[in-house]
């Protein structure tokens, strides 16, 4: 991670205000400037929105160095083009124009789908890990997961959280006791193979290797969200399409985790 800044936007929702509060808590673990962007468009004006938020974070972060920027264009291209050159670009899971219902925003998913570098998906209460809430990734063997086990490992190093390394398998209905012990034999060599450069890279961070049967990834991955501070999926994973920007089983975590969601290219 080269970039020297964390991105945070703005629209003045409650859902954006946590993402900007995440955000900063962040920077401030990662001695990083934090940049709070609102995209401006017919002329509306962002300053106030962005001073206002700015000024609660500076009470919160009094050390933490915070530049605000209204940009011309919709919030979701705004914040596209900012994950080009940022750290890491965070975003609520709701706007102030979303449908009261719906699991995540217009914004939140365009910015999922097409961030060029790595997204939080905060929602509120949005507390980082730590020692007490740990760092869930999804590992199925895919380049997609490398990505997704090295942020990982690389924000538990910095906040003292531990990882939790999850691989869903699926014995399949119809299978022989035989052939569910063959599975499951198998999911574990994928999870520890997946996790030996990690293991050496990272030796002073606390993994827990998880093996997870059940027919659904997705909602598997959900409920063991549950318990962590982040769960950090890849874009895509084995079986994705070659073609999608964000897999199903990511798009699905992004909509319906219990924590804020990284999604890793």
């Amino acid at each position: 991670m080269m970039q020297a800044y964390v991105v945070a936007g703005i629209d003045g929702s409650p859902s954006s205000v946590a993402a900007a509060q995440y955000a900063a808590e962040w920077a401030e673990r990662s001695g990083r400037d934090l940049h709070l962007v609102h995209g401006s468009r017919h002329g509306e004006p962002g300053d106030d929105v962005l001073r206002r938020v700015a000024d609660c974070l500076t009470a919160q972060h009094p050390g933490l160095s915070i530049v605000c920027r209204a940009v011309p264009g919709a919030g979701s291209a705004v914040l596209v083009e900012e994950s080009g050159a940022a750290e890491l670009t965070v975003v609520g899971s709701r706007g102030g124009g979303s449908i009261p219902t719906a699991a995540l925003g217009a914004t939140a998913t365009i910015v999922a789908t097409h961030a060029r570098g790595p997204v939080v998906i905060a929602r509120p209460p949005a507390a980082m890990p730590g020692p007490d809430l740990p760092v869930l990734v999804g590992v199925d063997g895919s380049d997609h997961s490398v990505a997704a086990l090295d942020f990982a490992f690389d924000i538990a190093r910095r906040t003292g959280a531990s990882v939790v390394a999850a691989h869903v398998w699926w014995t399949g209905r119809m299978a022989s006791d035989a052939d569910a012990q063959h599975r499951a034999e198998t999911a574990g060599a994928v999870l520890d193979d997946a996790l030996e450069p990690w293991r050496a890279k990272f030796p002073d961070v606390r993994l827990e290797e998880k093996l997870v049967s059940g027919a659904n990834v997705a909602e598997d991955l959900v409920a063991e969200s549950a318990h962590a501070g982040l769960a950090v999926v890849g874009t895509r994973g084995h079986g994705g399409f070659a073609g999608l920007l964000l897999g199903s089983v990511s798009l699905s975590v992004a909509q319906h985790a219990h924590c804020p969601v990284a999604i890793v290219r």
